[in-house]
């Protein structure tokens, strides 16, 4: 037995083919899902598995971007501490000695 062919105009289509070809002729069906094939198995007629190529997995198509940070740094719009905050610290710090 052989697979069904592609319907024209439809490279992608899935052919169905049955287990016993897929048993019998391993290597070529296998070679055609290497080059992006995929196959429907069955077995008496009824759907049971679907071959198909493997993708990449997700994590082997991340980039690598490095942090971005800015190239100068400015206190411009910052509140600055103001004498009651630095005195409230060294209270602080001293009461806990």
């Amino acid at each position: 037995m052989t697979a069904i062919p592609v319907p024209q105009g439809q490279p992608d289509a899935v052919r169905h083919i049955p287990q016993r070809e897929l048993r019998n002729d391993s290597s070529r069906v296998l070679r055609e899902v290497a080059d992006g094939a995929e196959f429907i198995i069955t077995t008496r007629g009824t759907p049971v598995a679907r071959l198909s190529p493997i993708g990449l997995p997700a994590y082997s198509q991340l980039t690598y971007s490095p942090p971005s940070r800015p190239q100068t740094f400015s206190t411009e719009g910052l509140d600055v501490a103001d004498d009651s905050v630095r005195e409230f610290y060294r209270d602080y710090r001293d009461d806990r000695f």
